[in-house]
């Protein structure tokens, strides 16, 4: 009869059929006892009284406080007590209100607590033998009584141990219906983070692949066309003075400048995308709100100093070192606060992300281990540095620092 929980106590149906029982009962039983001839005229106003006052008290108990039906021990217990106490008083008038009297050990699995219950069972079984009336103390009664109490005790129990597998199953089902949510949520967001990481690396691999065509063709088809332009001129510079092989000579340097132009546009047009939108100080600003709208991390771009006259392929390089830095703080860092500052040094360029994440210990990363190696072969290509500043628990600070236009950028034009 008692589910278990916490706050204020439900009645379960069973309990409810219980508890509105004596409502039924008492009538029934006063009109028995009335039709048998066992009320007496005198016995009329104490059984009137008595009845009234045990209604009045079963309802002020139990219904109107149903937060202590089996959860509050005292006051559970002076209810019951009076309880007994009331239908001992009719029980004296008449073996009708035994039956209502009956109802007492069913209801002490509804009140009490425990296995106050069984205690409360066993006084019930006692009044009724030493209170005097008709249930005297006799091998019979005692039988009887004896026997309705163990009765009594099992189906208690079995109500009991009933209700608390009921609830286990409950609370079972509402963790798994918890679960099964969590699993939803958990999959939906394995989902989102597998399709930004395919995009990512798919974007990942188009910028890389992007960025080595341009260096092939600066470092091969550019190179050779400056090579043959520088040629042409010198043999212009030397050609003797018939206009045929002068304006030969002439027409071949302007196809090998007019290749050369297209070389260029073509090196510019593989640039980071991001570099096709916005100067290098906007293009990181760029990167930083990316970070933060993608991975609701707090960060800031801050500009200080006046920039040198920057290479193409300068500004590419601290965009794709930024963009690593900030995809590794992303992925891996933890961190609450990130903070990108770009910084003219006089000829020099330096790029600094640093961020109050996790950091870590560069011995235990493996090899390649979070794109570190590839943003300094990005810094060492272009005659920098970069230094990186870390400790496990202590934040991580990278340090690009890069040379103004390199000395191969006024020779190849």
């Amino acid at each position: 009869m008692t589910a278990p929980g916490t706050g204020r106590r439900q009645p379960s149906r069973t309990d409810w059929v219980l508890l509105l029982l004596p409502y039924l009962l008492l009538p029934a039983s006063s009109a028995f006892a009335a039709l048998s001839g066992d009320i007496s005229t005198s016995e009329v106003p104490r059984t009137v009284v008595t009845g009234l006052a045990l209604i009045a008290w079963h309802t002020y108990w139990t219904l109107t406080n149903q937060q202590w039906l089996a959860q509050a021990l005292a006051p559970m217990a002076v209810y019951y007590l009076g309880l007994l106490a009331g239908c001992a008083v009719l029980l004296q008038v008449s073996i009708d209100y035994l039956v209502l009297y009956l109802v007492s050990y069913a209801l002490a699995f509804v009140v009490l607590p425990g296995v106050w219950a069984y205690a409360g069972l066993g006084l019930a079984a006692v009044v009724p033998l030493i209170v005097p009336g008709p249930m005297n103390v006799t091998g019979s009664n005692v039988a009887i009584t004896l026997g309705g109490v163990a009765l009594a005790a099992a189906i208690g129990w079995s109500i009991r141990r009933l209700e608390a597998e009921t609830a286990a199953r409950q609370v079972a089902l509402a963790e798994l219906a918890d679960a099964h949510v969590d699993l939803k949520r958990a999959l939906a967001d394995n989902m989102d983070l597998q399709d930004r990481l395919v995009a990512e690396a798919r974007e990942s691999g188009v910028t890389a692949e992007r960025a080595r065509i341009a260096a092939d063709i600066h470092d091969t088809l550019a190179a050779a066309l400056t090579g043959i332009v520088s040629q042409l001129e010198a043999v212009d510079a030397h050609a003797p003075a018939d206009e045929r092989v002068r304006a030969r000579v002439q027409v071949s340097m302007d196809l090998a400048r007019d290749a050369l132009r297209e070389a260029r546009h073509s090196i510019h047009a593989l640039r980071p995308a991001v570099l096709e939108r916005h100067s290098l100080p906007g293009a990181l600003s760029a990167l930083v709100a990316e970070l933060e709208r993608t991975g609701s991390l707090p960060a800031a771009f801050h500009l200080v100093g006046d920039l040198p006259a920057l290479s193409d392929a300068t500004e590419d390089t601290l965009v794709r070192i930024a963009r690593e830095a900030l995809t590794n703080i992303r992925r891996h860092a933890g961190a609450t606060r990130v903070h990108v500052t770009l910084s003219g040094l006089g000829d020099q360029v330096a790029l600094d992300v640093v961020d109050d994440g996790a950091g870590f210990d560069r011995d235990q990363l493996p090899p390649g281990g979070h794109g570190l190696d590839l943003m300094l072969e990005r810094a060492r290509h272009l005659g920098g540095t970069l230094d990186i500043q870390t400790r496990p628990g202590g934040g991580t600070t990278i340090t690009a620092s890069l040379p103004g236009p390199p000395p191969a950028e006024g020779s190849d034009g």
